[in-house]
């Protein structure tokens, strides 16, 4: 008997504090979808269903545009794993987002690229 293999509805997320000048979006920015897109290419069980940036806000507080999406997009079911290329990009290392006043989202699952 074969073992069945989860598939998961992923959310890109991608997130830097300051701006890159005149460019559509920053250096760093697309070399952190970069490096998820070559992870994901080797796990084909986990499908693209989203992806959102924030380029140019603090990762302090949660008022950020690309964030607040990816939140609804947990809360409505539409995805169940968020990949990032670092935990900082979610927010900064002063744990808030791991402690208790993360956002409460129940997402079934999270994959984290570090």
């Amino acid at each position: 008997m074969l073992a069945s293999k989860n598939i998961y509805r992923a959310c890109v997320y991608t997130r830097l504090s300051r701006d890159d000048g005149d460019k559509p979006e920053s250096d760093s920015i697309a070399n952190q979808k970069a490096l998820i897109r070559d992870y994901l290419h080797k796990h084909s069980e986990i499908q693209i269903v989203s992806e959102h940036s924030d380029d140019g806000f603090s990762g302090v507080n949660f008022e950020r545009p690309g964030f607040k999406e990816m939140m609804d997009e947990i809360r409505n079911g539409k995805v169940d794993c968020v990949v990032v290329k670092d935990l900082l990009h979610i927010a900064p290392a002063n744990g808030r987002f791991c402690g208790a006043k993360r956002p409460r989202c129940g997402a079934s699952g999270h994959s984290f690229l570090h």
